[in-house]
């Protein structure tokens, strides 16, 4: 799991153009595109697929960030704290423990979420969301 776990953080750190054409370059530049962030993510796992990488990462509303792995319960991958969220405005920041951290703005896009790099808006990963809670696999 640690392969899904890197895969994960360099996913979300370098979208590749394929995830850019998938979204259709939908990363609006103003900041008034954007909403605050907290509610749309807040007690939400994040479920996001680029290319094979496929990764689920729960917010929770301490700022805890848990990669739910196959869940919290499963006896040889259960779920664990790879980090903290936080918002700032109408931006996200992601501090992976021992790793980077990642600022993106986030809004709702035809029931999905869109997430779009701060400092490159051509950066972006289309996901969905799910409650943090439900102890289930994310869609495919």
């Amino acid at each position: 799991m640690k392969f899904i776990f890197s895969a994960s953080v360099v996913a979300l750190s370098c979208v590749i153009a394929k995830s850019a054409m998938a979204a259709s370059a939908s990363c609006p530049g103003p900041d008034q595109a954007y909403p605050d962030p907290r509610p749309l993510i807040e007690n939400q796992r994040v479920c996001a697929k680029l290319g094979g990488d496929q990764w689920q990462e729960a917010h929770m509303p301490n700022g805890d960030l848990i990669d739910f792995k196959r869940g919290p319960n499963h006896p040889t991958d259960p779920s664990e704290k790879v980090g903290t969220w936080e918002t700032n405005g109408k931006v996200v920041t992601y501090h992976y423990t021992g790793g980077n951290s990642y600022s993106y703005r986030v809004r709702a896009k035809r029931g999905s979420l869109l997430f779009c790099g701060v400092t490159d808006p051509s950066k972006e990963i289309l996901a969905t969301r799910m409650p943090a809670g439900l102890n289930a696999p994310c869609p495919q």
